[in-house]
């Protein structure tokens, strides 16, 4: 399964990165740590985000589009939950 954030970069052009991802019901809460290049590039705050299973899986996609909002706090507990999702192979609650 692919899981992509959609933004536009520093020079306006738009950049496509994966990254671990957090559904709880209602806001989508993904990992990127804030001093990597996928979030100093960040240059609008609008952004699209997709998952979808890769060709020749039965068609199954998402996509989100809104505002993102960067976090100073709850990144290394959302790390170690996601790491034991992507990592552990444990199902998503």
């Amino acid at each position: 399964m692919r899981r992509t954030l959609r933004t536009l970069n520093k020079d306006s052009f738009p950049d496509a990165v994966p990254l671990w991802y957090d559904w709880d019901g209602e806001q989508s809460r993904l990992f990127p740590s804030r001093d990597t290049d996928k979030v100093q590039l960040i240059n609008d705050p609008r952004a699209c985000f997709s998952v979808e299973d890769p060709v020749g899986v039965t068609v199954g996609w998402v996509t989100v589009e809104a505002a993102i909002e960067i976090l100073d706090k709850g990144g290394n507990n959302l790390a170690v939950k996601l790491a034991r999702i992507y990592y552990d192979g444990e199902q998503r609650t």
